[in-house]
């Protein structure tokens, strides 16, 4: 389980994430702090099963930006703010709780106790952090297609044929997604779990075709490599 502090203020921050190890179902927790939404997109996949802890007042950020992006991420959210009167907008966005500064061990311990715990098959989902035309959001991986390099930037292919750009580039996409994502061309990632099979066209030219049909190149120097790990799985 990871657990993401997003907080503008560092002490702050150690002290929330001191009081979090001492409850007991999330000492063992893998932490990572964010002091803005370009951190929070930087920390690249979550999963289900993850806790977000999400300051409203970010320098020169808005929590609630952040809240209208990550509704369908899948992991659990607990605002931590002193804007009380956010509370009820806050829990629109189906927010677990929202816990008030400061922060008392009590409540907080009470806001992870509404937590509902995933399956395991539930905890394998992962939600991908993109910037998305300068919003952020979460896509979960298992509505990405396919991701393909536009020079300076990535398209990021959705399963329902629409898609949209991240301002990263292919590179440092690949290095954000898990391993069974692999680089199946100079310009093409693709989640290798859904390769059905591969096509020789002649002339150097080869293809992989995923399993709803979509036909991605695969690169001659790739080809054989890529072959030899579908054998295998």
């Amino acid at each position: 389980m990871r657990i993401v502090i997003v907080e503008d203020e560092p002490v702050a921050a150690r002290r929330l994430e001191r009081l979090v190890r001492e409850i007991p179902a999330a000492a063992s927790a893998q932490f990572t702090h964010c002091q803005s939404l370009d951190d929070l997109l930087g920390i690249g996949t979550m999963s289900t099963g993850d806790i977000l802890l999400l300051d409203l007042n970010l320098s020169g950020d808005n929590g609630f930006t952040a809240l209208d992006m990550i509704a369908g991420g899948g992991f659990s959210t607990i605002v931590v703010s002193g804007n009380v009167e956010r509370a009820i907008e806050a829990f629109a966005y189906g927010v677990v709780d929202f816990v008030p500064k400061p922060v008392e061990p009590e409540r907080l311990l009470q806001a992870f106790g509404r937590i509902p715990i995933p399956s395991p098959a539930q905890q394998a989902n992962k939600s991908l952090a993109v910037k998305d035309g300068g919003r952020l959001r979460f896509v979960r991986l298992d509505d990405i297609a396919f991701v393909k390099g536009g020079g300076d930037y990535a398209e990021v292919h959705l399963r329902d044929k629409s898609f949209f750009l991240d301002d990263r580039t292919l590179d440092a996409m690949e290095k954000e997604l898990p391993e069974s994502w692999l680089r199946v061309h100079k310009s093409y990632i693709v989640d290798s779990s859904r390769i059905e099979s591969l096509l020789s066209h002649g002339g150097g030219r080869h293809a992989c075709i995923l399993n709803d049909g979509t036909e991605i190149p695969v690169g001659r120097s790739r080809y054989a490599e890529l072959g030899e790990k579908l054998a295998g799985r």
